[in-house]
């Protein structure tokens, strides 16, 4: 199965589309964006899901332009920096 990033647009995560429009935009180069229902996994805040074949990794709140472009670097490079490590969900 590809790559694909799915960007939550549930209730609570819809109040940040804005935010959640860019990554969109920054993302769609390098991995296929998918607008989704919500998640089920969040407490509120917006949820990134990175997912790899059967494996998913989960990211809250990437919401400034900083996180935003650690997670597009982690898509071309693969190293997650520290800055994105912040966000990842503990769940996942």
């Amino acid at each position: 199965m590809k790559e694909r990033l799915d960007i939550c647009n549930g209730k609570h995560c819809r109040k940040y589309a804005k935010a959640n429009k860019k990554l969109a935009e920054l993302a769609e180069d390098h991995i296929e964006v998918k607008r989704s229902r919500c998640l089920k996994v969040c407490k509120k805040t917006p949820v990134i899901v990175l997912r790899h074949g059967k494996k998913k990794e989960v990211f809250q709140k990437i919401r400034d332009g900083r996180s935003q472009l650690a997670l597009v670097r982690y898509l071309e490079t693969g190293k997650m920096s520290k800055r994105l490590k912040e966000h990842l969900h503990a769940k996942s």
